[in-house]
């Protein structure tokens, strides 16, 4: 089964702990993913980070948070939800405390294998309008999904990178927070991660993350088979020892 896109949104508050994206809603296609990007501006203290995130008022799985503290903080963090209802409910990001601003983007997906990610990275910068340049993540399988996100404390719409698709770009009150998919990363390995913003350099922080295709087992299963003799050996699905064919 090919990986495919599913839906996209995002929402944001300004002073504010939480912030709810409403009515999100999540296809019923097989083998679903939910990715989760939230974005700080200006916490009042660094540790007012991400407490919470849930999707039709159930906890989602937290994967990785990237703090940029050069004066004030950029926050970016990526929550996972494998196999996510087939319905239309709320993504609910609470905070430890007030931030100046707070935004929520979701991406949902179908066709990724029910597993936690293969893969991360992320990073921040002071000073930048992007994603910082030569930055990367190495992905474990081939035509993995890859999913990006950034947080910059500075309005302006988003632009994906090469060979990226826009998710949302969230701009409002001081800041912006953008996400970002390629839906087949080609051949494992070290891939670019870039994502640009239109507009004055800030404190940049963001987060990469890739996942294995649904499709993928299937292949290893044939694989392990013929490399074992199974599909066409002695005694396999067309041997000759009371196979299929045998």
């Amino acid at each position: 089964m090919a990986v495919g896109f599913d839906n996209s949104d995002g929402a944001a508050a300004a002073s504010a702990t939480s912030v709810t994206l409403s009515s999100f809603a999540v296809g019923a296609g097989a083998d679903r993913l939910l990715v989760v990007s939230v974005g700080i501006e200006e916490p009042t203290e660094a540790s007012t980070v991400v407490s919470d995130v849930t999707f039709n008022g159930s906890s989602i799985t937290q994967v990785r948070r990237e703090i940029e503290a050069g004066g004030n903080n950029s926050i970016c963090e990526m929550w996972e939800l494998l196999v996510p209802a087939n319905t239309t409910a709320d993504i609910v990001a609470t905070a430890a405390g007030t931030c100046e601003a707070i935004k929520v983007n979701a991406m949902s997906f179908t066709g990724i294998k029910n597993q936690a990610f293969e893969a991360e990275n992320g990073g921040s910068d002071n000073s930048d309008s992007q994603i910082p340049a030569g930055s990367t993540l190495t992905t474990a399988t081939d035509s993995a999904l890859m999913v990006v996100a950034c947080h910059i404390g500075a309005t302006g719409a988003w632009t994906a990178g090469t060979n990226f698709t826009l998710g949302t770009s969230n701009s409002g009150d001081g800041a912006s927070l953008g996400d970002e998919y390629d839906l087949d990363a080609g051949t494992a390995g070290s891939k670019t991660v870039d994502m640009d913003k239109a507009g004055g350099n800030s404190r940049v922080a963001w987060v990469a993350l890739s996942y294995e295709l649904a499709a993928a087992d299937g292949g290893r299963i044939m694989s392990s088979l013929a490399n074992a003799g199974g599909l066409a050996g002695s005694g396999g699905i067309a041997g000759a020892g009371g196979g299929l064919a045998g």
